[in-house]
């Protein structure tokens, strides 16, 4: 299950599973159908979620790519320090922001 909030034309994405490549069509497509329906900027939401694989953070990136060229944004909120550390080391860091 994905939990949506959504204000205007921003969307804060929660996903309630980890982001592994058994799930992440789902999340690919909750998110990028957000930006066909004109949401400039998504905040993922990772507070449920305890596990990010290559996959999830493949579609991380193609979703940042998406909104970036549509003019919006995505951010990572969460305050699991291994994912920090994670985004940190892919120098991806500049896509978190404060949990949510």
């Amino acid at each position: 299950m994905i939990e949506i909030n959504q204000t205007g034309d921003l969307a804060v994405v929660r996903p309630r599973f980890d982001v592994v490549a058994s799930r992440v069509g789902e999340l690919r497509d909750t998110i990028l159908g957000l930006a066909s329906k004109g949401v400039q900027t998504v905040v993922l939401d990772l507070s449920q979620a305890t596990v990010i694989d290559s996959m999830g953070i493949g579609v991380v990136v193609a979703c940042l790519k998406t909104l970036k060229a549509r003019g919006g944004d995505l951010r990572v909120a969460t305050d699991n320090q291994d994912f920090v550390r994670l985004f940190g080391v892919l120098k991806l860091d500049f896509i978190l922001t404060s949990p949510v």
